[in-house]
């Protein structure tokens, strides 16, 4: 199974495999690791350092978001789902009939929170 995520994400393709067949949690690990792969030297350049200077906000409130100390996450630097600028609620996948790939739907991050996480 492949998954494609929105741009700028599509060029990093996550390949999904299983012997027993392909599970959920299979896919949602999959996913969670591939966009928790800290950006590269080599990815900045791929897509454009403006555009990872953009990105920094949504770092930023990622590293203050996730458990444990802001600082230790901001230690740790960007990570591919930074790309995403905030959007970080799934919202599921679409077959592409054409190319058999799957399409990895996100939402953006509600702006205020009430204290709940989903």
């Amino acid at each position: 199974m492949i998954v494609v995520g929105p741009a700028p994400l599509d060029q990093w393709p996550i390949r999904i495999r299983r012997a027993q067949g392909i599970r959920c949690i299979d896919v949602f690990e999959e996913i969670y690791r591939k966009l928790s792969e800290p950006l590269t030297e080599e990815d900045m350049d791929t897509i454009g350092r403006g555009y990872a200077e953009r990105c920094v906000r949504a770092f930023k409130q990622r590293c203050k978001d996730s458990p444990g100390l802001t600082l230790y996450n901001e230690k740790r630097g960007m990570q591919r789902v930074d790309l995403l600028r905030g959007r970080r609620i799934f919202e599921g996948l679409t077959r592409d009939s054409k190319s058999a790939t799957w399409e990895l739907h996100i939402h953006n991050f509600p702006p205020e929170s009430s204290g709940q996480h989903l």
